[in-house]
Protein backbone atom coordinates (compact mmCIF):
# COMPACT_ATOMS: atom_id res chain seq x y z
CA UNK A 1 0.00 0.00 0.00
CA UNK A 2 1.50 3.62 -0.74
CA UNK A 3 0.73 5.73 2.54
CA UNK A 4 1.61 9.47 3.13
CA UNK A 5 2.65 10.84 6.26
CA UNK A 6 1.77 14.14 6.68
CA UNK A 7 3.24 15.91 9.58
CA UNK A 8 4.76 19.41 10.90
CA UNK A 9 7.79 20.22 8.69
CA UNK A 10 10.94 19.72 10.28
CA UNK A 11 13.85 22.11 10.20
CA UNK A 12 15.01 21.87 13.50
CA UNK A 13 12.58 19.40 15.35
CA UNK A 14 14.91 16.11 16.35
CA UNK A 15 11.80 14.38 18.00
CA UNK A 16 9.39 14.93 14.67
CA UNK A 17 12.28 14.15 12.45
CA UNK A 18 13.03 10.70 14.77
CA UNK A 19 9.11 10.32 14.62
CA UNK A 20 8.86 10.74 11.17
CA UNK A 21 11.94 7.95 10.15
CA UNK A 22 10.73 5.86 12.63
CA UNK A 23 6.47 5.75 11.52
CA UNK A 24 8.11 5.32 7.69
CA UNK A 25 10.26 2.54 8.71
CA UNK A 26 8.19 0.53 10.38
CA UNK A 27 5.78 0.88 7.44
CA UNK A 28 8.11 -0.20 4.93
CA UNK A 29 8.92 -2.84 7.24
CA UNK A 30 5.48 -4.34 6.87
CA UNK A 31 5.58 -4.32 3.44
CA UNK A 32 4.23 -0.34 2.34
CA UNK A 33 6.06 2.36 0.59
CA UNK A 34 5.82 5.32 2.80
CA UNK A 35 6.20 9.09 1.35
CA UNK A 36 6.41 12.33 3.96
CA UNK A 37 3.80 14.83 3.24
CA UNK A 38 4.83 17.86 4.04
CA UNK A 39 4.26 21.51 3.55
CA UNK A 40 6.77 24.15 3.44
CA UNK A 41 7.14 27.30 6.25
CA UNK A 42 4.45 29.68 5.33
CA UNK A 43 6.41 32.68 3.18
CA UNK A 44 8.52 34.80 5.25
CA UNK A 45 8.69 32.46 8.59
CA UNK A 46 11.11 31.33 10.57
CA UNK A 47 10.86 27.63 12.36
CA UNK A 48 9.10 27.92 15.49
CA UNK A 49 11.78 28.50 18.08
CA UNK A 50 11.35 30.44 21.11
CA UNK A 51 15.12 30.87 22.95
CA UNK A 52 17.51 30.03 19.98
CA UNK A 53 19.07 33.24 17.96
CA UNK A 54 18.98 32.58 13.70
CA UNK A 55 22.73 31.85 14.02
CA UNK A 56 21.49 28.97 16.06
CA UNK A 57 18.75 27.70 14.33
CA UNK A 58 20.80 27.53 11.24
CA UNK A 59 23.73 25.95 12.64
CA UNK A 60 20.95 23.25 13.90
CA UNK A 61 19.46 23.05 10.44
CA UNK A 62 22.70 22.31 8.90
CA UNK A 63 22.98 18.72 11.26
CA UNK A 64 19.37 18.43 10.58
CA UNK A 65 19.47 18.80 6.84
CA UNK A 66 21.85 15.88 6.18
CA UNK A 67 20.05 13.55 8.42
CA UNK A 68 16.68 14.24 6.10
CA UNK A 69 18.62 13.65 2.83
CA UNK A 70 19.94 10.75 4.05
CA UNK A 71 17.32 9.07 5.95
CA UNK A 72 13.86 10.62 5.03
CA UNK A 73 11.81 9.54 1.77
CA UNK A 74 9.75 12.08 -0.25
CA UNK A 75 10.61 14.58 1.99
CA UNK A 76 9.87 17.34 -1.13
CA UNK A 77 5.69 15.81 -2.08
CA UNK A 78 4.22 18.65 -1.09
CA UNK A 79 0.28 18.77 -0.19
CA UNK A 80 -0.16 20.83 -3.20
CA UNK A 81 0.99 18.59 -5.52
CA UNK A 82 -1.19 15.43 -4.29
CA UNK A 83 -4.24 14.46 -5.74
CA UNK A 84 -7.01 11.67 -5.79
CA UNK A 85 -5.18 8.46 -6.32
CA UNK A 86 -1.61 8.87 -5.16
CA UNK A 87 -1.94 7.38 -2.08
CA UNK A 88 -3.83 4.43 -0.51
CA UNK A 89 -4.17 6.10 2.96
CA UNK A 90 -2.84 9.30 4.80
CA UNK A 91 -1.35 9.29 8.37
CA UNK A 92 -1.40 12.20 10.16
CA UNK A 93 0.90 12.84 12.89
CA UNK A 94 2.68 13.05 15.28
CA UNK A 95 2.76 15.19 18.04
CA UNK A 96 1.05 18.90 17.97
CA UNK A 97 0.09 18.39 14.43
CA UNK A 98 -3.15 19.83 15.96
CA UNK A 99 -1.84 22.55 17.70
CA UNK A 100 -3.76 26.01 16.38
CA UNK A 101 -0.77 28.07 16.67
CA UNK A 102 2.15 25.71 15.56
CA UNK A 103 -0.21 24.60 12.68
CA UNK A 104 -0.72 28.05 11.53
CA UNK A 105 2.28 29.31 11.78
CA UNK A 106 4.15 26.96 10.04
CA UNK A 107 1.80 25.35 7.67
CA UNK A 108 -0.26 27.93 6.98
CA UNK A 109 -4.14 25.98 6.41
CA UNK A 110 -5.30 24.64 9.84
CA UNK A 111 -7.59 22.94 8.00
CA UNK A 112 -4.37 20.85 6.06
CA UNK A 113 -3.92 19.19 9.54
CA UNK A 114 -7.09 17.28 9.30
CA UNK A 115 -6.82 16.20 5.42
CA UNK A 116 -9.09 19.24 4.32
CA UNK A 117 -7.52 19.14 0.88
CA UNK A 118 -8.48 15.32 0.54
CA UNK A 119 -12.36 16.18 0.92
CA UNK A 120 -13.76 13.41 -0.96
CA UNK A 121 -11.42 11.26 -2.11
CA UNK A 122 -11.45 7.45 -1.45
CA UNK A 123 -8.40 6.56 1.20
CA UNK A 124 -7.92 5.48 4.44
CA UNK A 125 -7.14 8.35 7.05
CA UNK A 126 -5.18 7.57 10.40
CA UNK A 127 -4.16 9.67 13.05
CA UNK A 128 -0.77 9.07 14.15
CA UNK A 129 0.34 9.55 18.36
CA UNK A 130 -1.65 13.55 17.45
CA UNK A 131 -2.21 16.01 19.87
CA UNK A 132 -3.06 19.82 20.01
CA UNK A 133 -0.03 20.24 22.43
CA UNK A 134 -1.72 22.20 25.01
CA UNK A 135 -4.18 21.66 27.75
CA UNK A 136 -6.10 24.79 26.96
CA UNK A 137 -7.97 25.50 23.45
CA UNK A 138 -5.76 28.44 21.37
CA UNK A 139 -8.09 28.37 17.95
CA UNK A 140 -10.46 30.81 17.40
CA UNK A 141 -13.70 29.71 19.43
CA UNK A 142 -15.61 29.47 16.50
CA UNK A 143 -13.84 26.24 15.88
CA UNK A 144 -15.13 24.41 18.67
Amino acid sequence: MKIGILTLPFHTNYGGILQAYALQTVLEQLGHQAELMQRGLTPGMLPWHKDNTLEEILLMQQHTDSFIRQYIHGHKTSIADTHEGDYEAIVVGSDQIWRYLMVTHMMGAYEDAFLSFANGWDLRRISYAPSFGLDTWEAPETMI
